[in-house]
């Protein structure tokens, strides 16, 4: 396994974090223009979503990598992309027959979507810090899924506006909802368990 701290490790963090960044810049601009937003409600708009505040996540995250031995807590980074996986993962078996975007909204769409979490992945793979496997730490996956699934029924409840239709309890109802959170979960324990899985294997 690479050093993280190693010039090849910093360098290709820094190029996530700027990818990341990015197509959150383009994605803002392009839904500003296509909705006739201010730029105070498109960002507030885009807060709804877990694929924006996970990638602002990454792009914090690999910045933070990029200038030092920072962030490399094994638990945080392994999280950090179970929950990517699962950004792409929804977005392209689920949701991406909802979104047609062009121009520069199809440039962020495939950044956010694919190029970023792709990325995570194999950084995660070459450089990450996996320390000891450990068991305990397969439940972290879902914390920050959880926060957020929190905060968007708590603001749908309030706006009226949910992020995903399967978190949309005035389309489905909320026993169909809380189904779809048991489904999500144990996607997420086994993208965990995956990811422990291949740190046993590379740490051998």
């Amino acid at each position: 396994m690479a050093d993280p701290t190693s010039v090849p490790a910093r360098s290709t963090a820094a190029v996530l974090a700027l990818m990341a960044l990015g197509a959150l810049v383009l994605q803002t601009i392009y839904l500003r223009d296509r909705f006739a937003l201010g730029w105070a409600e498109t960002l507030w708009l885009m807060a709804l979503y877990f694929t924006t505040l996970t990638n602002l996540l990454a792009a914090a995250t690999f910045a933070a990598l990029a200038c030092g031995p920072h962030s490399r807590h094994p638990g945080w980074l392994q999280s950090l992309v179970v929950s990517l996986i699962l950004v792409g993962g929804v977005y392209h078996l689920l949701l991406s027959d909802l979104w047609s975007p062009d121009g520069i909204g199809l440039i962020a769409d495939h950044g956010l979507h694919s190029a970023v979490p792709a990325g995570a992945f194999l950084w995660w793979l070459f450089f990450a810090p996996w320390g000891p496997p450990a068991l305990r730490r397969l439940w972290l996956p879902l914390l920050w899924p959880a926060l957020y699934t929190g905060y968007a029924l708590l603001r749908g409840l309030a706006e009226g506006r949910y992020p995903y239709p399967f978190l949309d309890p005035s389309l489905i109802g909320w026993p169909q909802v809380a189904q779809n959170l048991v489904y999500i979960a144990m996607v997420l324990l086994v993208l965990g368990a995956l990811l422990h899985g291949l740190a046993r294997i590379a740490r051998r």
